[in-house]
């Protein structure tokens, strides 16, 4: 049976209507969710990827980043991958999330709530999201900040090519500059890249929901 591992960026998880949701969609598959703190040692990451050994994998963001770091023979889906976010052009200036990370030690709480609302979480999502957030450390939130200053070394990049490697950008995303994945893709060719707008989809930095069911049972 096909099974899928879901890994998500920072200061994210997966709800458990989401869960559901996808669930229900593809009930003939088993599905394993990690968390964001296991995402930020790559390390982690791989023993979970060798003990699950998913034939698809969902990244987002961060995840999508130190997922370039493991060994992986799966089929893969990047939502927005953070492989350059701080792309000396088209990406965020590092002296952004250096403020966050002084204001992440101040309080967390408002850091989370405007990064939140970037990301696309509004309204009775956000309640969801910051109460699966209460009890992560500020130190390893300021570690997943540290990992986004660093770009993926290009070879990492490249070498996701020899995979089955698919990549989808909103248009309307708020956080990572849609225009950075096809100058890195340009680079390396590492994945088949989709470019969404709001006409049909959640074009905004977070789920994308319309895509899941055509990838995964493709």
């Amino acid at each position: 049976m096909n099974n899928c591992l879901w890994i998500p960026g920072w200061a994210c998880h997966f709800s458990n209507e989401f869960k559901e949701h996808i669930q229900a969609m593809n009930p003939d598959m088993d599905h394993h969710w990690v968390s964001f703190t296991q995402t930020i040692n790559h390390k982690e990451l791989q023993i979970i990827i060798d003990d699950y050994k998913p034939s698809h994998i969902v990244a987002w963001s961060l995840g999508a980043k130190k997922l370039a770091k493991c060994f992986i023979n799966s089929k893969v889906l990047f939502i927005a991958p953070a492989l350059d976010f701080c792309h000396e052009k088209l990406g965020v200036k590092q002296r952004v999330l250096s403020k966050m990370q002084k204001a992440l030690k101040l309080k967390k709480e408002p850091v989370l709530i405007s990064f939140l609302g970037n990301v696309g979480i509004r309204g009775g999502q956000l309640d969801s999201y910051m109460d699966s957030l209460k009890d992560v450390s500020i130190d390893v939130l300021d570690t997943g900040l540290e990992q986004l200053m660093k770009s993926s070394p290009m070879n990492e990049i490249a070498e996701l090519g020899e995979l089955d490697c698919t990549t989808v950008i909103g248009l309307q995303d708020e956080i990572l500059n849609p225009q950075i994945l096809p100058a890195l893709n340009k680079e390396a060719q590492f994945t088949k890249l989709t470019v969404l707008d709001n006409l049909d989809h959640n074009a905004e930095h977070y789920l994308l929901d319309p895509i899941y069911e055509d990838w995964l049972n493709q």
